[in-house]
This record gives C-alpha cells, structure tokens and sequence, in this order.
C-alpha cells in the first residue's frame, strides 16, 4: 500500500510537471505576440506579472493541500520546464 505522503508527493510531482510546461508554452506564446506587436513594454509586463501570479497560485494551493505536495510540485516544475523547453526547441 502506498502511504499518503507517498501518493501526495507524486501527485504534486506529476502537478509540477504540469505547472512547468505550461509556464514554458505561455512564455512562448507571449514572446510570439511580443514580436508582432508594437505595445511590447505592456505586454511583457504584463504578461510577465499574470504568468507569475498564476504560478504562485497555484503553489499556493498545492501548499494548502499539505507539505508534501508542496514538495513533490517543486522539483517537478524544474521538471517541466526543462521539459517544455525540449519540447518548445529552446536551449
């Protein structure tokens, strides 16, 4: 049987995974918009400032589940955002 601070840990490790690559998809499309536009001061910041605040949300909420969620979402968000980058055919 698996214990509970086994199964939290996983599921924040596959949750930080999550988080990760979609951190790296977002920037992404931010940088993309950011080239065709010409508000780019804007939309940087504020792109910036939503994608961060999302984030710490969200580790906000997984901190609210327990502790070892928390820590099994951290390394998985180093995770996927290497990931993401493989991925997305960043460095």
């Amino acid at each position: 049987m698996i214990d509970g601070a086994v199964l939290a840990s996983l599921l924040g490790l596959v949750a930080g995974t999550l988080l990760g690559v979609a951190f790296v998809s977002w920037l992404r499309a931010s940088l993309r918009r950011l080239m065709a536009q010409r508000r780019a001061p804007l939309l940087v910041w504020a792109s910036s400032l939503l994608r961060v605040a999302a984030m710490a949300s969200a580790f906000l909420l997984m901190a609210a589940w327990g502790p070892w969620t928390l820590a099994g979402a951290l390394p998985g968000f180093l995770i996927g955002r290497t990931l993401g980058m493989r991925w997305e055919g960043g460095p």
